[in-house]
């Protein structure tokens, strides 16, 4: 069964292959066309959609064989000859995407390549909601790739295209990625704005405000790691003031007794407060290195005493 299962992607793949050739020549032919017609492309733009459309069979073909590469490859080269036609410029972002999707199967930085010249003609058409999707997505395979500089960078970008097609509820997402990576690396004050600004955002739109109170959180949790506990309290009243939902929530309780706790350098009363919580909302993993740190920073402050 397996051997006639390779057989039929084979005969799929050598089908790519004849597809491509085709495609190729074609293409070829168009470009010759060209450079002997005055206005460049001229009537010449027929054979170049029909180039573009051999790519995409072929694309297609090596797809269906699994043949990732050849079928990024091809789609494209697709994409390319669609690019060349003002009329079909839409075209050429789809087959662009098609190719990304394809080559993330083998090579993450190609398929890069492919969703940057996809968003490129995405946003040339004004088509901004597909540009700060693909953006994302782009940021996405980034984080994947353990590249969180350019994925942040992305991120920021796609939440940009997204506030201005008014879409709150993704660019709260894409802009708290930004506020996570900041924290991770150290920059508290822009992770704290981020978050703050997303909170804000939340809380003026029905559908969005019972999110606010997790951004409240995560700003009040890197105020704490900048290590101004007064600073934290204060903001912990504001936040109060802001969302009257916050106040007695698990969020503010958790946010408070850290604060207390590290006035107190009370180690202790941290990891019951981090407990008590865990056991009623789990921990995500950007939770967890933010409290890790306060709570090393915790024990720095106990050995300084001692």
């Amino acid at each position: 069964m397996s051997g006639s299962y390779t057989s039929v992607r084979s005969v799929n793949e050598n089908d790519g292959d004849e597809l491509f050739s085709k495609a190729e020549k074609k293409a070829k032919s168009a470009k010759a066309s060209g450079f002997r017609s005055i206005l460049g492309l001229g009537g010449n733009a027929a054979k170049v959609e029909e180039a573009a459309e051999l790519f995409v069979k072929a694309g297609n073909t090596f797809k269906l064989a699994k043949a990732w590469q050849k079928a990024g490859d091809a789609y494209m080269r697709a994409a390319e000859n669609y690019a060349q036609l003002p009329d079909l410029s839409f075209e050429a972002a789809s087959k662009f995407a098609d190719a990304a999707r394809c080559l993330k199967n083998v090579n993450s930085e190609d398929a890069i390549v492919a969703m940057q010249r996809a968003m490129e003609m995405y946003t040339k058409e004004a088509r901004f909601q597909q540009g700060a999707k693909t953006c994302r997505e782009i940021a996405e395979l980034y984080e994947t790739m353990g590249e969180t500089s350019k994925a942040a960078e992305s991120y920021e970008q796609a939440a940009d295209l997204y506030d201005g097609e008014d879409a709150k509820s993704h660019a709260n997402q894409c802009h708290t990625k930004v506020a996570e990576f900041a924290a991770l690396a150290g920059d508290f004050n822009r992770a704290i704005d981020l978050f703050e600004k997303v909170a804000t955002v939340s809380l003026e739109n029905k559908l969005l405000r019972y999110g606010a109170k997790e951004y409240l959180l995560r700003a009040g949790l890197c105020r704490v790691c900048l290590g101004d506990e007064v600073g934290a309290s204060r903001a912990l009243e504001k936040y109060k003031s802001l969302d009257s939902s916050f106040n007695d929530s698990r969020e503010a309780k958790l946010l408070e007794r850290v604060i207390l706790a590290v006035q107190e350098n009370d180690e202790e009363a941290f990891t019951d407060a981090v407990a008590e919580y865990d056991s009623l909302s789990k921990l995500d993993a950007w939770k967890t290195s933010i409290l890790l740190k306060i709570k090393k920073n915790l024990k720095a402050q106990d050995e300084d005493l001692t």
